[in-house]
């Protein structure tokens, strides 16, 4: 019987053969190298399209098999785990100078979506809960994802297989961008989107004059505090 190799290493060696084929197909003057190279483009994007919208499946291992869902169950968990290592690869790619680049998380944004990556992340600081270099906001937020446990046959948790590894600063790093970069997406509140009441900028405008509450507020002397006198510009002519 020969060697069994696992999914991973079987993708591994599939990506070998195809950069050494297309490697010799492009050395070669032919006019259709376009249409490979199109090809190529096309059926990337599709598998990124259908990464990105296979649904996160939230039940664990035991329930799936109750309801015949094994083959999501099975699906998301494999996209957990690869979501978990894009994670740990941008990480890498974009950590210089003390700073973590900008585009480190929509890099994996891009291939996982938001919901799957906040839930990976979620799982992560709620499986490292003794780590004290994830932030308190961060913590109290992954708290709030509920995320079920999903213990084997054998005493362990399946959950630990999506946990980011790396230095938990980091991660703690893009955790925070990525909750403020799903924020900015979302609409606004009817709450947070009502204008303030007239009083509200009255009680503003008596902090910034201390000196004379009892003042009358004219527009001259909004005026003058928001916009200072300048010198005046010289005419033409």
């Amino acid at each position: 019987m020969g060697e069994q190799r696992d999914e991973k290493t079987i993708k591994r060696i599939y990506a070998s053969l195809l950069a050494h084929v297309y490697k010799e197909f492009d050395d070669r003057e032919t006019s259709y190298k376009d249409v490979v190279w199109d090809s190529i483009e096309q059926r990337a994007e599709a598998a990124l399209d259908a990464q990105r919208e296979l649904p996160l499946y939230r039940h664990d291992a035991a329930y799936a098999r109750e309801q015949g869902d094994l083959d999501l169950y099975r699906a998301s968990r494999r996209a957990n785990i690869a979501c978990k290592e894009a994670i740990e690869a941008s990480i890498a790619e974009n950590y210089g100078d003390n700073r973590l680049d900008k585009d480190a998380v929509p890099q994996v944004i891009e291939q996982f979506g938001y919901t799957r990556t906040l839930c990976v992340l979620a799982n992560t600081v709620q499986q490292k809960t003794w780590d004290e270099r994830f932030s308190p906001a961060n913590k109290v937020w992954a708290k709030t994802v509920d995320i079920l446990p999903n213990p084997d046959g054998f005493g362990g948790e399946r959950n630990l297989d999506f946990v980011v590894d790396g230095h938990s600063g980091l991660v703690d790093l893009f955790l925070s961008q990525a909750r403020q970069d799903y924020l900015r997406l979302q609409p606004l509140t009817p709450e947070k989107s009502t204008p303030r009441p007239l009083g509200s900028c009255r009680s503003f405008v008596r902090r910034i004059r201390p000196t004379a509450p009892t003042a009358p507020t004219t527009w001259p002397a909004l005026r003058r505090i928001f916009w200072p006198a300048q010198a005046p510009r010289p005419t033409t002519g």
